[in-house]
């Protein structure tokens, strides 16, 4: 690992450890704001909440992958633990964008 790579991880994690959860949350009130008129469905309320959560789970994706460069520096004896715990994380990630993304609408 190169020190570039140490120092983007080192950005990136907390900006997608903080991100993530936040999108999240942002998604959950504009569920709320959504069924406020009694229906929930299509608007904008939906079509944004849906996006933030989107871009929340794509940065623990993020995240996972920051963490993985972090662990490795720092635990190099660790390594296979990390990979897949890795590649756990980002199969979990790719899965759940697999089946509430769908290429064709329902």
């Amino acid at each position: 690992m190169t020190d570039t790579d140490a120092r983007t991880s080192t950005r990136l994690v907390p900006a997608a450890a903080v991100g993530g959860p936040a999108l999240l949350l942002l998604y959950g009130l504009l569920r709320l704001v959504d069924g406020l008129d009694g229906d929930r469905g299509d608007g904008w309320a939906w079509n944004v909440g849906h996006t933030f959560f989107l871009v929340g789970i794509l940065l623990f994706g993020a995240l996972v992958v920051g963490l993985r460069r972090l662990l490795l520096a720092v635990a190099p004896r660790q390594r296979v633990l990390t990979e897949a715990a890795a590649v756990l994380g980002l199969v979990g990630v790719a899965a759940w964008t697999w089946t509430c993304c769908p290429s064709q609408p329902r």
